[in-house]
């Protein structure tokens, strides 16, 4: 019997802060440095990057287990 199990991956190379780099890119960023952290604890993971901007709009995109929320 073949293994049908199906595996997919989702990669932004340079991470979470190129991503929001990514996001910014027709924007002007209030300030340089994206602001960035990663922790792991217990076996849970969190990682978040941040950067504002002089826009009007807000965007806050959310993931669980590399599926957008």
């Amino acid at each position: 019997m073949k293994d049908q199990t199906k595996k997919d991956s989702f990669l932004f190379n340079g991470g979470i802060q190129a991503f929001v780099s990514h996001l910014n890119k027709l924007q002007s960023p209030l300030h340089e440095t994206i602001v960035y952290a990663n922790k792991e604890k217990k076996g849970i993971s969190f990682e978040v990057a941040i950067q504002w901007n002089e826009g009007y709009r807000e965007n806050v995109y959310c993931f669980t287990n590399t599926l957008r929320q």
